[in-house]
């Protein structure tokens, strides 16, 4: 009978213990769980014939559950370095990637458990409602957390900008890769996406906020041809993604690419929920589309509605408008801003000194 040691956070290992136990051949091995882990169970010989599953989830989720911080940091600087050292019969992996192809249906299949059924899906816990102290915060702060979860830094820092449409330019006056601002601080789902006009933000940010539903499915988006190439466009929304994943032949096996592009901007939907209902000094900043402005076109009524309904989560947001509408539409948290437009040059010209200007105002206003 072979032996297995089940270790690593506490809610992990339950759900762990009780897919092996649904397995045909589950008898023929012994399950023991193990309180978190201990260095001895990779490194010394009594241990050496027993197979150790090592799983562990986001360290906010186990903190906001119970478990004291002190522990859940000695098991994840022990899960990487269990990771990067390889011992014997050790298999380490995240709660997250558990039903991803190579996940633990995978290391079943190599441990020798039989499982004649698919993997259901796992419940993934709100990031955005988790309760994690600024103390605890700060001890997340460190290379061993950041090595197995590199996105947790985003969830850590409450400081940020985040861009809210219409055009690529809103994303690029804040990136350090296109301006002088260093200010964007990581990847949100409007960063570098077309047609992200604020009636759409509005009720994509009713469902994901207001009805705690992230509309991010394979099923949501699908391929539009635009000239010979087709792009990915949501289908609810209709954003168009054209930095993302594109063909020029829908009939190529893209479907890996698809499932990554989504998985994606699921994380980025997730993280942008946090910062929405948990940041403390959440800044938006929107620009109109040049087309709008180009033409006059102002669009007070639909920032202000926006803007209430992201005020009603967090009460500390405050959102920046640039050329929607005239300053006389100012309240509390929300500035219409207005930067001059050339309409004595072509459309081209006019959105490339625009450009320009908003970059230098983005570098005065946040700094």
């Amino acid at each position: 009978m072979k032996n297995i040691f089940i270790l690593g956070f506490p809610h992990c290992r339950t759900i762990v213990k009780t897919i092996f136990e649904k397995c045909v051949n589950h008898a023929e091995f012994s399950l023991t769980i193990h309180q978190f882990a201990k260095k001895e169970y990779f490194t010394t010989a009594p241990y050496d014939d027993i197979i150790k599953l090592f799983i562990i989830q986001n360290p906010m989720v186990a903190i906001s559950s119970g478990d004291k911080i002190d522990d859940v940091m000695d098991t994840l600087e022990l899960f990487v370095d269990c990771k990067n050292n390889h011992y014997k019969n050790t298999y380490t992996i995240r709660y997250e990637d558990m039903t991803h192809s190579h996940g633990l249906l995978h290391i079943m299949e190599d441990i020798g458990l039989i499982w004649k059924d698919t993997l259901e899906a796992l419940d993934h816990p709100d990031l955005s409602n988790l309760d994690v102290t600024i103390r605890d915060k700060e001890r997340l702060h460190c290379k061993a957390v950041e090595s197995v979860y590199p996105e947790i830094k985003y969830y850590l820092c409450d400081d940020i900008v985040i861009p809210f449409g219409e055009e690529c330019y809103t994303a690029q006056s804040i990136d350090a890769k296109f301006s002088s601002s260093k200010i964007r601080k990581c990847s949100l789902p409007f960063d570098y996406v077309g047609h992200t006009y604020v009636e759409s933000i509005y009720e994509n940010m009713m469902d994901l906020l207001d009805l705690n539903i992230n509309h991010c499915k394979r099923n949501q988006f699908e391929f539009k041809l635009f000239g010979d190439t087709y792009f990915m466009c949501h289908t609810i929304y209709g954003y168009k993604y054209w930095h993302d994943i594109h063909t020029d032949n829908t009939t190529n096996n893209v479907e890996h690419e698809i499932d990554t592009f989504v998985e994606k901007y699921e994380r980025r939907y997730e993280r942008l929920k946090y910062y929405l209902k948990k940041g403390n000094h959440v800044k938006i900043l929107s620009v109109n589309h040049f087309d709008n402005i180009y033409n006059g076109i102002v669009k007070q009524e639909a920032i202000c509605k926006l803007f209430h309904l992201l005020k009603s989560h967090n009460d500390t947001i405050t959102f920046i408008a640039i050329n929607f509408g005239e300053d006389v539409y100012n309240v509390k948290n929300l500035q219409f801003v207005n930067l001059p437009v050339n309409l004595h040059v072509s459309f081209v010209e006019s959105k490339q000194e625009f450009t320009k200007t908003l970059q230098n105002f983005i570098k005065s206003a946040f700094h």
